[in-house]
């Protein structure tokens, strides 16, 4: 699919690649992805020279352009797999995302995808090795306004194929071993260790009421999808939401000091927390004469 040609830049690289894609999309007698033969090698005449000024001869060997750093490469939706593939024009190597970080410029931060209808994803979890790494997720902006700048209409990506791709990341970060230092628990996207719950986030179920993913150096995994942020009774009401009645408190934590008492003077104060599953939709109470 891919032909090893000369190109100038990685903009021009991609867009010839793009052309044979839409060819496999017009005739789809070739192999899909999965089972693709390497393309044939276009020969290409050379001249031989004495004059030792004249231009160097190019050459269309795959070796050629390995180390060449480039941040432009495609991706084509197979319909078979319901899944994007990621082609190499430099190397003709397809669906081998693994080796495509190597040439990029250093260090990688973030992967964007734009299809063809200019919908935008964040394809980084595919291609960065160190995604999961604490360093790598301290160098990058918040998680939470990336993906909410990402879902505006305007770049919004296939949902359809978004959830997919969502299911099929998740899985590869899954497969992948426990972190084995306790350093890599903060913060991490899938997994997360009770003592680095934020002041207002507790784990639900409680950690004795569910069985632990592993353990690492005496502290207990969970899923991540287990954190919850709790609130006190007044951030809830807030949110249009009431404690239920009989609900302790979830957790317990101190409270702000009353700066308006001298500090030799202040007593310790604590707030007790609940989550939302202790909730329910607020109800005005009723008004009586």
């Amino acid at each position: 699919m891919v032909s090893r040609q000369e190109f100038e830049n990685d903009a021009d690289r991609a867009a010839s690649v793009l052309k044979d894609v839409a060819k496999m999309r017009a005739n789809p007698a070739p192999a899909s992805s999965t089972n693709a033969s390497t393309p044939a090698t276009k020969k290409q005449k050379t001249k031989d020279t004495k004059d030792k000024g004249s231009k160097k001869k190019k050459s269309s060997g795959v070796g050629d352009h390995r180390g060449a750093i480039r941040n432009y490469w495609v991706e084509y939706w197979d319909r078979k797999q319901n899944k994007w593939i990621c082609v190499d024009p430099l190397l003709a190597s397809v669906d081998d995302p693994n080796s495509l970080e190597e040439n990029m410029t250093k260090p990688v931060i973030y992967v964007l995808a734009i299809d063809n209808e200019g919908g935008v994803r964040e394809v980084t979890a595919r291609y960065a090795a160190a995604f999961s790494h604490p360093d790598f997720r301290r160098r990058r902006t918040d998680q939470t306004w990336l993906c909410s700048t990402l879902r505006k209409n305007m770049i919004r990506a296939d949902r359809k194929r978004g959830q997919l791709e969502d299911v099929q990341l998740r899985q590869e970060l899954v497969n992948k071993p426990l972190p084995s230092t306790l350093s890599e628990y903060k913060n991490h996207p899938l997994y997360v260790l009770e003592k680095d719950l934020l002041k207002f986030e507790g784990i639900y179920p409680r950690p004795e009421d569910q069985k632990p993913l592993g353990e690492v150096r005496g502290h207990k995994v969970y899923p991540r999808s287990t954190v919850y942020t709790l609130q006190s009774v007044l951030n809830w009401l807030k949110l249009a939401r009431s404690v239920k009645e009989g609900e302790k408190a979830y957790k317990v934590v101190k409270a702000r000091p009353n700066l308006h008492v001298p500090a030799e003077e202040r007593e310790p104060r604590f707030l007790d927390l609940f989550g939302y599953w202790q909730t329910e939709p607020f109800r005005p109470p009723k008004v009586v004469d």
